[in-house]
């Protein structure tokens, strides 16, 4: 049985793989060099990519840190590879805020909200 530490490095290694999947996936939607223009709309397909599985992994009950870890690591990973070209500087700077805890608290408020009450 892994212990814990080993199940968080398992998880954030895995956040890595997807953000650098995010980064080819926009790449290659974007071509090499992303205009100006676009690069809102770049953020916001991975910004709701990301929210996605970070609400799925909360409704699966997984701890809410290791949630926001993961978030984390896959905007890092995903901000790597992008800027592996220039083009895409311009975007990387608008991840830099990002903030994973919204999708959790979202999700946290829908399981309530389908949760049986005890009354």
């Amino acid at each position: 049985m892994p212990s814990n530490a080993q199940a968080r490095d398992d998880v954030l290694q895995a956040a890595r793989q997807y953000g650098a999947a995010l980064g080819e996936h926009i790449i290659a939607v974007f071509g090499e060099q992303i205009p100006n223009e676009k690069v809102d709309e770049a953020v916001a397909l991975v910004t709701a990519e990301i929210f996605r599985r970070i609400e799925e992994m909360s409704s699966q009950n997984v701890a809410a840190v290791i949630v926001l870890d993961w978030g984390h690591e896959c905007v890092n990973a995903l901000q790597d590879r992008i800027l592996e070209h220039t083009g895409y500087l311009l975007m990387a700077a608008a991840l830099v805020g990002f903030d994973p805890w919204p999708a959790v608290l979202r999700s946290s408020r829908r399981t309530r909200e389908t949760s049986p009450r005890a009354d």
